[in-house]
């Protein structure tokens, strides 16, 4: 084709990239396994889709948001749920602060000596996430209320957007998590959490305490440690597939 009859093309091509933009506040591009991705901003967070389990775009489905962890990445932490399996949109934000050039949620660790700050923290995060759910609820087309995913961090901060207004989350799967008692009041029973027994980042037995004191099963994966890897991967992404299907 030459250069003169390609020349219309490109506008054309280009004239529909500005009218999605314009229209959705995202634009998109290819994902891996044939999943269109798109990516935009809301609530002052920036966010990437994925549609997985043979999701058109504009259909109504289940919105699934999955949070990294602490200094980790939105994307990888979006790749492990392409396998779904089940009608989905996954929502991968990511996190507003920074550790060593990486995302993070809040800058602290769960172990840390501050505790006052950290609860501070991660309740200006919880009502910055609902804020973030309300608001893409309103341009996606969504079915029932979001389920919450996260590992580490990121488990964290789906506990802790679920326990500041449990009415507006379907289900939280929270994976080696942990939170501060002053955070936890609710006793909701939509909530799966899931633990490696050799966890030396975030130990175990706090978590193990949390249950007890929400009276959460808690499921606990033999020989694990931290790492989103095997069997606790596995157990978060199988949790996660229930809860997405159960909307």
């Amino acid at each position: 084709m030459s250069q003169r009859n390609l020349l219309p093309f490109v506008l054309l091509a280009g004239g529909a990239l500005v009218a999605l933009m314009a229209a959705g506040g995202s634009s998109p591009s290819i994902a891996g396994e044939g999943d269109l991705a798109t990516e935009g901003t809301a609530a002052g967070l920036n966010w990437t889709e994925r549609l997985v389990g043979g999701l058109e775009p504009g259909q109504p489905a289940p919105m699934l948001i999955v949070f990294h962890g602490r200094g980790g990445d939105p994307d990888r932490m979006a790749d492990k749920f392409l396998g779904l399996g089940v009608p989905a949109r996954v929502i991968a934000p990511t996190g507003p602060a920074r550790v060593g050039g990486n995302p993070a949620w809040w800058t602290l660790r769960s172990t840390t000596q501050d505790q006052a700050k950290l609860v501070g923290d991660m309740s200006e995060v919880a009502a910055m996430l609902g804020a973030f759910m309300a608001e893409l609820r309103g341009i996606k087309p969504t079915l029932g209320r979001p389920v919450l995913a996260g590992h580490s961090q990121g488990g964290m901060a789906a506990l802790a957007t679920q326990q500041r207004d449990p009415s507006s989350v379907a289900h939280a799967v929270a994976g080696s998590a942990w939170l501060p008692p002053e955070l936890a009041a609710h006793r909701n029973t939509r909530t799966t959490l899931i633990h490696g027994e050799q966890d030396d980042v975030v130990p175990f037995e706090r978590t193990a305490e949390l249950a007890q004191a929400l009276g959460l099963p808690l499921s606990s994966v033999p020989g694990a440690g931290h790492s989103l890897s095997g069997a606790l991967e596995d157990a978060i992404v199988d949790a996660a597939r229930s809860a997405v299907s159960a909307v």
